[in-house]
């Protein structure tokens, strides 16, 4: 009678496919798709058919062949539940497309690098006259800082042999001539852009002191020894003397012999923000790294800051090393600017035709990358979709459908254009050109940040709910495992008969497919890589079942294995409410304009820092409950191997807990 309802079940089951199919289709066609495909493989399976066979084999009394087939049927049943909580599919897709958009993403970064350079070269052909009086000028400049800092280091070395009490005083001077020397990299993206005329009144640029009463700047006079140590011009305050902001520093500062040095791009490291230039913490643009003596005046500008920690320490021998080192790199930042300056001033008739070609290049570059865009448009349209882009494309016709692909597209158009210009020798046109094809770049990296960020919210999602399906299912198996061994923990009397022995066998392997699924539960976790507790709680849950898996192989279904198999419901049980809470959060929606939004990460975590203190919470108490058991149901005599081991996994628990909140302080 039972078998006969369950068949009955099943047959509303099926039922309750196809209605909930045809209400999800529209809206969620894939999650559609996998109850149709369970379905399918249910009638491929003739479950149904098997539970009324196994009816009639209950009527008959073959209790073996019904138990046999039976066990066959429960394991159909759970191929249906994997179908229905399979989201690899799914998950996979979007997880292609997020790799294809960032490789796009990388792409037009290395395209922007490219054009920069080609921006900066045409500005220095344009205003060459201007470019080398600008050059001398900071060339002049350079070298009283290298003064400077050369009778620092020699006053540094007095004091750590004379007067080590004075160290700390020299941090004032040193700092002054870190922020000038900061500010002459900073100054030397400048050089090639075009000038605004100075308002009246307008002090000169940094690294330009006055002569006096002229307001025209000096020339290869450095501050003399000794002097207040106050930088020169218009520096501005730092507070707390901090240093300016470390940049990327590429392996080489020398440009390329006889050739165009700003269009090699694409050896530059991808740009940040606007343009080439990223924000210092001041507000201020820090230097992008790509002008000769950049990187080597970056590398001097470290060097000054660890020495002004080191005087400020009273560290005098430090100091001075630091020093030195801050002289060498100013000195080759000033042997690459006169080698620029240099190159600039024997520019040969034919270099224009050099610059076309390098930026032909690029604008096949950016061809390419529109091509890609393309084709990826185009089989999205083959496949009745455009993964990326807009839905609606007409099969077999490639559609701009990708993010940034427009821009990508018109960016190369004024490539195009401004290489035309530089064939006809009108640098200023083809830098209007090139600022106006970096501009659409930035656009398309803007729109293709904004296509992955809803991705990776989306497939975070998506790896939420099946999270949630998997920890629901593993707890709906795991409840009736903990009954039966409660049951036979409470009749065991020293030694199991046939029967028992088997129920705890079938036990053992029932705890064992619950393992499986931790495992693949933490495969996803580990994937996504955002979190710290979460994986780590998940990895003791498999532990905690594994370890229930040993004890019920030794026959050990006893209080204690009971009351491990209650911290797994438990730890199941938070798990789920800290899925579902996650998922609220993820679908809240974002504060409102005009209110502070909150700081965004490139990829944001699969659980929010505060559910990941209460899973270390969680943590803790799961060891101090585990304790407590363990001591309550040990032996009074020796601890046996078996017993032995358990003690030992509890102290390894209780280091990882440990572990886990060292790491996530460290995070925070």
């Amino acid at each position: 009678v039972r078998q006969e309802r369950v068949e009955r079940l099943m047959d509303d089951l099926e039922a309750r496919f196809v209605r909930l199919a045809q209400s999800l289709e529209a809206t969620e066609p894939q999650h559609a798709k996998r109850l149709i495909e369970a379905l399918h493989e249910a009638k491929q399976q003739g479950i149904e058919e098997r539970m009324a066979s196994v009816v009639t084999l209950l009527n008959e009394s073959r209790l073996d062949t019904a138990g046999t087939e039976q066990k066959r049927v429960i394991e159909d049943l759970y191929k249906l539940i994997a179908i229905l909580l399979r989201e690899d599919d799914d998950l996979d897709a979007r997880r292609k497309e997020i790799e294809r958009l960032e490789k796009w993403r990388n792409e037009v970064e290395a395209i922007i690098a490219r054009e920069q350079g080609h921006q900066r070269e045409s500005d220095k052909v344009d205003a060459k006259d201007a470019v080398m009086r600008d050059m001398a000028a900071k060339i002049a400049a350079l070298e009283g800082l290298i003064k400077e800092q050369q009778d620092l280091a020699g006053k540094t070395g007095k004091a750590t042999e004379q007067a080590p009490q004075t160290l700390p005083g020299m941090t004032k001077p040193q700092a002054d001539v870190r922020k000038a020397t900061a500010d002459l990299a900073r100054e030397l993206d400048e050089i090639a852009k075009p000038k605004k005329p100075k308002e009246a009144g307008g002090e000169p640029k940094t690294g330009e002191p006055k002569e006096a009463g002229t307001g025209e700047p000096k020339t290869g006079e450095p501050k003399e020894a000794g002097g207040t140590g106050e930088p020169k011009t218009g520096e501005p305050k730092e507070t707390g003397g901090t240093g300016e902001p470390k940049t990327g520093e590429p392996k080489t500062g020398e440009p390329k012999e006889g050739g165009n040095s700003q269009a090699q791009g694409s050896q530059g490291k991808p740009s940040q923000g606007e343009g080439s230039q990223g924000k210092s913490a001041q507000g201020q643009s820090s230097p992008s790294g790509n002008e000769p003596g950049q990187p080597a005046l970056q590398r001097a500008g470290e060097a000054q800051q660890a020495a002004e920690n080191s005087l400020g320490e009273g560290k005098g021998k430090e100091a001075k090393g630091q020093q030195d080192k801050a002289v060498k790199e100013m000195e080759a930042a000033l042997k690459e600017i006169k080698k620029e300056r240099d190159r600039i001033a024997k520019l040969p008739p034919e270099h224009f035709e050099k610059m076309a070609k390098d930026q032909d290049d690029t604008a096949n570059k950016a061809g390419d990358l529109d091509k890609q865009m393309s084709d990826a448009s185009k089989e999205g349209s083959q496949s009745g979709g455009q993964p990326g882009g807009q839905p609606g494309g007409q099969p077999g016709e490639p559609s701009e459908g990708q993010p940034g692909q427009p821009q990508v597209k018109q960016a190369q158009q004024k490539m195009q254009q401004a290489s035309g210009d530089l064939r006809k020798k009108d640098p200023k046109e083809a830098s209007a050109q090139q600022k106006e094809a970096i501009r659409k770049l930035q656009e398309a990296r803007e729109e293709i940040e904004k296509k992955l960020a809803q991705l990776r919210k989306e497939m975070q999602e998506d790896v939420l709910a099946a999270l949630e399906a998997r920890f629901t299912q593993m707890l709906e198996r795991q409840r009736p495992l903990t009954l039966a061994t409660a049951d036979l923990a409470a009749h065991y009397t020293g030694q199991w008969q046939r029967a028992e022995a088997l129920r705890v066998a079938t036990i053992s392997v029932e705890e064992r497919k619950i393992a499986e699924m931790a495992q693949q539960a933490l495969d996803i976790i580990r994937e996504d890589a955002t979190t710290i507790v979460f994986p780590r709680i998940v990895e003791q849950l498999h532990a905690d079942l594994e370890a229930v898996v040993g004890l019920l192989e030794q026959g050990r279904a006893e209080n204690y294995t009971v009351s491990v198999q209650k911290e797994i419901e438990r730890t199941l049980e938070e798990l789920i409410e800290a899925m579902k809470k996650a998922q609220e959060q993820k679908k809240q929606p974002p504060p409102p304009p005009g209110q502070p939004q909150p700081p965004q990460e490139q990829k944001p975590p699969l659980v929010p820092a505060s559910a990941e203190l209460k899973l270390l919470r969680l943590a803790q108490l799961r060891v101090n409950g585990r304790t407590t058991d363990f001591d309550k149901t040990r032996p009074a005599e020796t601890l046996d191997p078996v017993m032995q081991g358990e003690v030992h996994r509890i102290a390894r628990m209780q280091e990882d807990v440990q572990e886990i909140a060292r790491d996530m302080a460290e995070k925070q």
